[in-house]
């Protein structure tokens, strides 16, 4: 998808790649160049990544333990 940058440099974001991302007004995202390519990367609270964690586990089964054998 493409988009313009306006006068202002600001650009909107396309529906597909907001709902993709989960954006919503407010959040905050960083933005990255890196290689000659701009990256929109949303920042995420430790909370929403470890309601992502938990989810996952209940998807794939876990298969991992919290401790470490020496």
């Amino acid at each position: 998808m493409s988009v313009k940058i306006s006068a202002k440099y600001q650009i909107i974001i396309p529906e597909a790649v907001r709902s993709a991302l989960g954006l919503k007004p407010g959040t905050e995202v960083d933005v990255i160049a890196k290689g000659g390519i701009g990256y929109i990367v949303p920042i995420r609270s430790l909370q929403v990544i470890g309601k992502q964690v938990r989810l996952a586990r209940a998807k794939w089964g876990g298969g991992y333990s919290r401790t470490f054998n020496s």
